[in-house]
């Protein structure tokens, strides 16, 4: 009897055992899993978490007020032209060939510069926003330095194109202003090609890139409690031409402040 009572006591101390280490192991296996779905729940936090999209609209008026602003001050915006030592007269004459443009001999009373201006005999510097595109004909006249041809005079306006981009390492949406052909007044032909290239050039030396919306202007920032704060950042803008607006689409995400 008690053999056999001994070997009961054995048999239910072994099991007693065996269920504690079953405890255990599913313990430890539970606390485990729910630490990993918390390091993965924590990972997922810090992720941009996205936030849905904002239209902004911005009309043909709002643009030509600022150039009307701009070319209406008492010095309208002049700016260098850039490599001018570049441009060659096409002809050994001295003479410039056309009614505008005056020739002298080297001097340094030569500047070489374009001025923008409101309009130029019928064209008017205005943004016009047609078949998708931002077009710019914008008027000017300036002068420079030309070799055997002295100091040069030229008017006429651009033929120009407004074309954005956005910039997600600034937090930018950026304007660069492309000419895509020059008519110059009264002047050689054969020189257009060489002047709408130093044209180019001083434009985006001094004027490219345009900031239409800067990091500011783009973000919103979330305070949830002290040292926790949450930014809405842009995470891409899509521009659309319908009509005579401008038709911008910023879709935004959620992220932490470092």
């Amino acid at each position: 009897m008690n053999i056999l009572n001994s070997k009961l006591l054995d048999t239910l101390r072994r099991s007693v055992l065996a269920a504690t280490l079953c405890c255990y192991f599913i313990v430890s296996g539970c606390t485990l899993v729910n630490a990993g779905e918390g390091s993965q729940r924590r990972a997922r936090e810090v992720r941009p978490i996205p936030a849905g999209e904002v239209v902004v609209i911005l009309n043909e008026q709002l643009f030509n007020a600022l150039l009307d602003a701009m070319l209406s001050q008492d010095k309208p915006p002049t700016y260098p032209l850039a490599g001018v030592g570049r441009i060659s007269g096409g002809g050994g004459n001295g003479q410039s060939g056309n009614g505008s443009g005056s020739t002298s001999g080297a001097s340094s009373n030569c500047a070489s510069v374009i001025t923008l201006l409101r309009e130029a005999g019928e064209t008017r510097t205005a943004v016009r926003f047609t078949d998708g595109r931002i077009v710019v004909p914008v008027a000017f006249r300036g002068s420079y330095e030309a070799a055997l041809l002295g100091c040069v005079s030229f008017e006429g306006w651009a033929d120009a194109e407004i074309v954005l981009r956005f910039d997600p390492e600034r937090q930018a949406l950026n304007a660069r202003v492309v000419i895509r052909r020059l008519n110059l007044k009264d002047f050689p032909a054969m020189m257009n090609g060489v002047v709408t290239e130093v044209v180019q050039g001083a434009i985006d030396q001094r004027l490219n890139p345009i900031e239409i919306l800067r990091a500011e202007q783009l973000a919103a920032r979330l305070p949830v409690t002290p040292g926790n704060v949450l930014k809405l950042r842009a995470r891409e803008i899509k521009h659309q031409v319908v009509q005579q607006e401008l038709r911008l689409r910023i879709f935004y995400e959620v992220v932490p402040v470092d």
